[in-house]
């Protein structure tokens, strides 16, 4: 593309595009001649394109500029489903940086092109896919263009534009929730409440992702337009929103589902944990706190998954003994319940318990550093006499006798090595005690 070209519709001078199209941009002489080189004696034209593909629509698109917009559509309609090497349309473009007065403007134009009939174009252009399997509404999704949205949505209809998934099989309300637009979330529920309860490939639902971020205020967007059977959806691993919660230690986005829907409480995953187990799984004390103050949730502490393990189980195996604290501490948690496997939790009398001492650990640390430092000394000391003492003597030359022989060599090597592993042990281990 003519960098005059490129730079007149970047910063939106609409006659300034104009002119170099019509063979007319050109102010001096110089101007006229290297522009007549450039396009071999021809005016700019107006299919000339980036290196990426993109046409001064897609340029104009980009920046916001409505009159450019028009201008361009009145010479070429084609113009209006062009796309670049990625697949983008002038209308991915606008959605893209958020100029909700373009996208009204293309959409405008789209409906009164001529040679396709109306609706025809205006489909065409609204539900274009880029490479990625993107509309423009899920462009605009992404980067949390609500006002953009709105004016996409307007045109194309609500059932029809928020419904469609991308190429990854989700719907613009996952990339909202993704982006945390909260505005966006509101938006897209309003028009089309269904899509809270919609799954993707692996059965997640929007409140999944929400609840997994532990975004409190995108869940009351998501919670205020659903009934109260999406908590209860549980993905390919029968986890729910509530398990996904507690399982990245979510206390605040625990409480606020459990508010929602106090049922939710009661959905167990594939392995029949409870959104306790997890939380005691992976030491997140906040949610077991809340387990254990709420007389609600209380019988979960007690409850067994499939091969019999209650919470303490759980955080017994996965050594997270501030979780066994907090449980045993509550006064409400049955030690004596074994699971499948025979094991439970006994607790012992102290005196039969055989308690740490780090002292000792302390003086059999110092004793064998004592005892190494000693070896690591006669080593040095008998590698560096062995030096001085070779085999096979010196000749009256001075020189070993068995100088050049592999053997000598070799043995040279290993007493050096010797020598000097030996010296850097005993340094270190004399600073080490020190």
């Amino acid at each position: 593309m003519c960098s005059k070209l490129y730079i007149a519709a970047f910063e939106g001078y609409t006659n300034r595009v104009i002119a170099l199209l019509d063979g007319n941009g050109c102010s001096s002489l110089e101007e006229k001649e290297q522009s007549t080189a450039n396009h071999h004696g021809r005016a700019c034209s107006i299919h000339e394109v980036t290196a990426d593909c993109s046409t001064l629509l897609h340029i104009a698109a980009a920046e916001g500029h409505e009159s450019l917009i028009a201008e361009l559509c009145r010479r070429d309609t084609t113009l209006l489903s062009a796309a670049s090497s990625s697949g983008d349309t002038p209308l991915h473009c606008a959605a893209r940086a958020g100029h909700a007065g373009a996208v009204r403007a293309i959409a405008r134009l789209a409906r009164a092109s001529d040679g396709v009939a109306e609706e025809d174009r205006l489909e065409m252009v609204l539900h274009g896919r880029n490479e990625a399997g993107d509309t423009a509404l899920h462009v605009a999704a992404r980067h949390r263009h609500g006002e953009a949205a709105e004016a996409l949505v307007a045109v194309a209809g609500p059932e029809m534009a928020v419904a469609e998934v991308n190429g990854a099989g989700v719907s613009a309300l996952y990339l909202a929730v993704i982006s945390g637009s909260v505005q966006m979330v509101s938006l897209l529920l309003h028009w089309k409440p269904g899509l809270a309860t919609d799954l993707d490939i692996n059965r997640s639902s929007p409140l999944h992702f929400a609840s997994s971020d532990g975004d409190c205020s995108i869940i009351k967007a998501i919670l205020a337009h659903s009934p109260p059977k999406v908590a209860h959806i549980q993905d390919d691993q029968g986890l729910s929103p509530l398990h996904a919660a507690a399982l990245m230690g979510h206390a605040g986005a625990v409480r606020l589902l459990l508010q929602f829907s106090p049922a939710s409480a009661d959905v167990r995953d594939k392995y029949g944990r409870s959104f306790v187990h997890i939380a005691a799984m992976k030491g997140h004390s906040s949610v077991v706190s809340h387990a254990v103050e709420s007389r609600m949730l209380e019988h979960h502490l007690n409850s067994q998954d499939r091969e019999g393990n209650t919470p303490l189980h759980l955080a017994v195996v996965a050594g997270e003994c501030n979780i066994v604290s907090k449980l045993l501490s509550s006064g409400k948690v049955q030690t004596h319940i074994m699971n499948n496997a025979g094991a439970q939790f006994q607790p012992q009398r102290q005196d039969h318990i055989e308690k740490w001492n780090g002292q000792d650990f302390i003086k059999w640390r110092e004793t064998t550093s004592k005892n190494l430092a000693v070896v690591s000394t006669l080593v040095a000391t008998v590698a560096f006499s062995a030096a001085f003492n070779i085999p096979g003597s010196y000749g009256s030359d001075g020189k070993a006798n068995l100088i050049g022989d592999r053997m000598y060599n070799a043995f040279l090597i290993l007493d050096t090595l010797a020598l000097i592993s030996s010296v850097m042990a005993t340094i270190l281990l004399v600073y080490g005690r020190a």
